[in-house]
């Protein structure tokens, strides 16, 4: 019961969980950006799902709550440099 709304509020508000945070990484919608709150809210109750934790064993390494709401977890750093040399390409055009 405490679990589902630490997620939503967490994520909500820092778009990065505890651990996220220490490794430098993020949880991001398909395009690279911030999921949208109806999305959190999925991927929170997502996580309730039984063996969720060990779904990341998979094929493609993806825990449940990542492939069922279409995001993933990504370097921070790295892509805030894809976005930036994105842009860049674009100016160019």
């Amino acid at each position: 019961m405490i679990t589902i709304p630490y997620y939503i509020i967490i994520e909500g508000l820092a778009a990065q969980l505890i651990i996220k945070f220490l490794t430098g990484t993020i949880g991001v919608d398909n395009e690279g950006n911030k999921p949208s709150t109806e999305t959190l809210i999925k991927r929170s109750f997502c996580r309730a799902i039984p063996l969720n934790a060990f779904s990341f064993l998979g094929e493609k390494s993806r825990n449940w709550h990542d492939t069922i709401t279409d995001t993933c977890v990504v370097n921070k750093e790295l892509l805030e440099t894809e976005k930036q040399n994105f842009f860049e390409l674009e100016e160019i055009g």
